[in-house]
């Protein structure tokens, strides 16, 4: 599989993936088109609430069986949401390396990542036990008990990332 980074309008994630699911032909090398998103715990007038916001925002990733070809980059463009491809729009690639692996870790909590589970240890060191942040302790640069969230730094397309991640809290093990 092949997967593609497509930049769009920050907020219409859920329009694009709409409208280019209207445009897009049935010989497109398009198989899927995909929207990442957690679930974070927002406190608001003294209430905690789940709530659904993006992984990366204004990112949609295309999932491909062969190379992008030129009829499906001509119907994305078109769309009024649509800004570019990642690195750039003369030479569409693939995400490779670091960057796929960070894609693939995310998909394989699904299109909505839920919380964490985690524990704190006697140095007061975030253990990570299950959930997106499995595998990522070495990128949490800061961790905020009150809010459940823990803050990771990545490298998406050579720029870095900082991104918040909600966790639950077990007991000490």
């Amino acid at each position: 599989m092949f997967y593609y980074a497509a930049q769009v309008h920050t907020g219409r994630e859920l329009n694009f993936i709409d409208q280019m699911k209207q445009s897009l032909s049935e010989k497109s090398c398009v198989q899927q088109l995909i929207f990442l998103r957690r679930i974070m715990h927002i406190q608001r007038h003294g209430i905690m609430k789940d709530e659904l916001q993006p992984l990366f925002p204004g990112y949609i990733f295309l999932e491909t069986d062969r190379i992008l070809d030129a009829d499906s980059c001509m119907q994305m463009r078109k769309s009024e949401y649509f800004y570019r491809f990642l690195k750039n729009n003369q030479s569409i690639t693939p995400l490779d390396n670091n960057d796929l692996k960070i894609l693939l870790h995310f998909m394989d909590f699904g299109e909505k990542a839920g919380p964490s589970k985690v524990y704190f240890d006697e140095n007061q060191r975030i253990i990570v036990t299950e959930g997106p942040l499995k595998g990522l302790e070495g990128f949490i640069i800061k961790v905020d008990k009150r809010k459940k969230r823990a803050k990771i730094r990545i490298n998406f397309e050579d720029s870095p990332i900082v991104m918040d991640l909600a966790f639950d809290l077990l007991s000490k093990k």
